[in-house]
C-alpha cells in the first residue's frame, strides 16, 4: 500500500483479521497525501469480495488497478505434508472452476449490448474483477503448495 501511496495512488485494501495492523498501514500510507482506506473482508467469500469492490468504487469512484494478493488454504488447516492427494487435487478443480467463471465474465463484458449500458458494464467489470481475483488467488496458492511439496 505504501508504494502505491508514494506513487500518488488512492488505495482501498482489505484485511482479514487485524484491524490494528490495517490502521497502521493506513496511517503510514496517508503520509503521502493520498486517500487510503481499509475494509474487513474475507476474500474467500464471494459476498465479501463483492463488498470490497463496491466499497472501493464508492470511496474512489472507480477501480484503476486491482492487486490480487490473497491466498487460500484448504479446510481443515493442515500442514502441506499432511494433505491428502484428494485435497491437493481439489486445488486444481477450484482453479479450473475459477477460470471458467473468469472466461464467462470476460465474454459478458465484451458484449456490445452491455458495453452501451453503463450500469450493466460496471456490473460486468465488477464480476470480471472478482473472477480475476479468484483465479489469481488460486494460482498463487497452488504455486505455493507445489513449491513446498518440492522442497
Amino acid at each position: 500500500m505504501k508504494l502505491f501511496a508514494q506513487a500518488g495512488a488512492d488505495v482501498v485494501f482489505n484485511y482479514h483479521r487485524s484491524r490494528a495492523a490495517a490502521q497502521q498501514i493506513e496511517q503510514d500510507a496517508r503520509k503521502h497525501g493520498t486517500r487510503v482506506e481499509s475494509l474487513k473482508a474475507d476474500l474467500g467469500k464471494m459476498a465479501d469480495a463483492k463488498k470490497l469492490v463496491r466499497f472501493a468504487i464508492e470511496r474512489l469512484g472507480k477501480l484503476d488497478i486491482l492487486v490480487a494478493n490473497a491466498g487460500i488454504w484448504n479446510v481443515p488447516d493442515l500442514p502441506i505434508e499432511k494433505m491428502s492427494e484428494r485435497e491437493w487435487d481439489e486445488m486444481e478443480t477450484r482453479i479450473l472452476e475459477a477460470e471458467a467463471a473468469l472466461a464467462a465474465a470476460q465474454a459478458g463484458a465484451a458484449d456490445p449490448a452491455v458495453a452501451s449500458d453503463h450500469e450493466a458494464l460496471q456490473a460486468r467489470l465488477e464480476a470480471l474483477a472478482l473472477a480475476q481475483v479468484a483465479v489469481d488467488r488460486l494460482y498463487a496458492r497452488w504455486a505455493e503448495l507445489e513449491a513446498k511439496a518440492g522442497a
